[in-house]
């Protein structure tokens, strides 16, 4: 819940300093927005949300989209990061996209799906942010290699 308060937080201070949306009605709408994922009485397989990783992690879509209007605006998308390490690790056998990313970054490395798929500078500061929480989710267990 931690990462997903921090997702919310920096996509809303984007969101806010780009449109002029009040904290408050930011504030309001992730409120919602987290509600209903917690709500038990809707099933929203994680299967369905993570499908199409490569889609997901394209430069405009719902993951590098945000955390670069997060870097446009000074503010260090570190929760994104993490979902973002976590999306460039998914993997589904059922899911086409997931097993071409699985087999880019196996073959290729992580620079290459940086670069390929979500177009970013590996050697910029979101490139170097993201790579370091790939980093601490191994340490932590939650993706392997």
């Amino acid at each position: 819940i931690k990462v997903l308060d921090g997702v919310y937080y920096e996509t809303s201070s984007a969101l806010c300093k780009k449109y002029g949306f009040s904290n408050e009605e930011q504030k309001e709408f992730a409120k919602g927005s987290k509600m209903k994922l917690q709500d038990e009485t809707i099933t929203d397989y994680i299967e369905r949300n993570a499908r199409d990783p490569i889609r997901k992690l394209s430069c405009d879509d719902r993951l590098i989209g945000p955390a670069r209007m997060a870097i446009e605006y000074d503010i260090l998308p570190c929760n994104l990061c993490i979902a973002i390490a976590a999306a460039i690790y998914y993997e589904n056998a059922e899911d086409e996209s997931s097993n071409t990313l699985k087999k880019m970054r196996e073959i290729q490395g992580v620079d290459t799906v940086l670069d390929r798929v979500c177009k970013i500078d590996i050697n910029g500061i979101l490139g170097k942010l993201i790579k370091c929480k790939i980093e601490l989710l191994k340490l932590r267990g939650w993706i392997n290699e």
